[in-house]
């Protein structure tokens, strides 16, 4: 085996070894609240892989996956604060997906996976944040910080998203739908964090995104009953039109006191 075999194989086992951290986080977030301190600790590893061990390595973008075993949505995770439900002050502005990436491919190339465990970080840290309220229900300085490495690793995942081309239209269609969930969720933390500017920009995208997602879907489904969540990772038709809903959300052009 020569080096280069060797990088290549040494790469290979550090992804897979990513990829099994992430998915393992995912599961601790589905089964309890309990375990976001846990999962936020599986990805802290998986980071410290994909971003910080796997340097200089160039990937064969020729070699087509499976576009079916790009990733799976997890359930829907419940959000449970202290008084089991949040006063107006404490809302976010609507819908916020919570649904975790469980990563199915081995040979999804090496940025998507990057951006994948990038949301599933910046997931556990917004699930995390409705945790960390007082008694009230009101946000502390706790929830301030996690809310802020949410936005950070929302941002980073978008930003890796926006340099993947991939082939093939379905290939592209989960890519779409994973950038509009980044969207809609960074919209949401922004605007708790009082960034109604990045809150909008997000907002209006998502808007754009939506119409382009329905449009291609709508070509794709035209011959089915229903488009509901499958394991080519597409999500419910409820989760679209929740997300839908934010974009019409009333955003204010200057924080309060200003």
């Amino acid at each position: 085996m020569n080096n280069k075999q060797f990088k290549s194989y040494n790469t290979t086992a550090l992804v897979d070894k990513a990829i099994i951290l992430s998915n393992k986080a995912v599961q601790q977030l589905e089964s309890s609240n309990d375990n976001y301190h846990s999962a936020r600790q599986l990805l802290r590893q998986a980071l410290t892989i994909i971003i910080c061990q796997i340097v200089d390595v160039q990937q064969d973008s020729s070699k087509k996956s499976p576009a079916a075993s790009f990733f799976q949505w997890s359930s829907q995770i419940s959000t449970i604060t202290k008084n089991e439900e949040l006063d107006d002050e404490t809302t976010t502005t609507g819908f916020v997906f919570t649904r975790g990436i469980y990563i199915r491919s081995l040979t999804t190339r090496l940025e998507i996976v990057k951006a994948a465990i990038c949301y599933n970080t910046a997931l556990t840290h917004h699930l995390l944040a409705t945790t960390q309220l007082d008694d009230s229900n009101h946000y502390t300085t706790t929830t301030d910080q996690l809310l802020q490495q949410a936005k950070l690793f929302y941002s980073r995942s978008a930003q890796i998203l926006r340099n993947v081309n991939e082939p093939g239209e379905k290939r592209r269609l989960l890519l779409r739908l994973l950038h509009m969930v980044i969207l809609n969720n960074l919209g949401q933390v922004s605007y708790v964090l009082v960034d109604y500017h990045t809150s909008q920009e997000c907002l209006d995208q998502l808007q754009r995104n939506i119409i382009l997602y329905y449009s291609i879907h709508r070509r794709r489904t035209k011959k089915k009953k229903k488009r509901t969540c499958n394991p080519t990772g597409f999500c419910p038709h409820d989760d679209l039109i929740a997300m839908h809903f934010n974009t019409l959300l009333d955003v204010p052009m200057t924080a309060p006191g200003a």
